[in-house]
C-alpha cells in the first residue's frame, strides 16, 4: 500500500496538478499531507513582459542606431567621393607637376578631414545598443 500511495503522489507532482495529495501507511491512522506548488506566479509573468518591453525598446533603439550610422557614413562616402572629383578636375587643368601634386595633396587632406568627421560623428554615436539579457 505505502509503494501505490508514492506513485500516486509521485505522478501528481510529475503531471503539475496543484493541491494535495493524502498517503496513508499500511496498519496505522496517520496520514501525511502533501501540497504541490502551484504552476506559475503573477511575478513571472510580469518578468516576461518586462523582458518583451525591453526587448522592444532595444529593437527600436538599435533602429535609431543603425540609422544613424548609415547616414554618417553615407555622408563620409560622398565627402570622399567630392574630393576625388575635385582632385580629378584639378589634375586635368593642371599643366605642370606642381599643380597635379598640389591637387592630390588637396585631395588627400579633404579625405583626411572626412575621416576624422566620421570618426569624431561614430563616437558620438556611442555604442552600439546591447539586447537585453532575461
Amino acid at each position: 500500500m505505502k509503494r501505490i500511495s508514492t506513485a500516486v503522489i509521485a505522478a501528481a507532482l510529475s503531471i503539475g496538478v496543484a493541491g494535495t495529495a493524502h498517503a496513508e501507511t499500511s496498519g496505522s491512522d496517520t496520514s501525511t499531507t502533501t501540497t504541490v506548488a502551484a504552476r506559475k506566479d503573477k511575478t513571472t509573468r510580469t518578468t516576461v513582459s518586462d523582458y518583451k518591453a525591453k526587448v522592444l525598446a532595444w529593437q527600436e533603439a538599435l533602429k535609431a542606431y543603425n540609422t544613424a550610422r548609415k547616414d554618417v557614413l553615407e555622408d563620409f562616402k560622398s565627402a570622399v567621393a567630392s574630393a576625388l572629383a575635385d582632385a580629378k578636375a584639378a589634375k586635368a587643368a593642371a599643366t605642370t607637376k606642381a599643380g597635379r601634386e598640389a591637387a592630390s595633396a588637396a585631395a588627400k587632406s579633404a579625405i583626411e578631414a572626412a575621416k576624422s568627421a566620421r570618426d569624431a560623428a561614430l563616437s558620438e554615436l556611442g555604442e552600439r545598443p546591447v539586447r537585453p539579457t532575461r
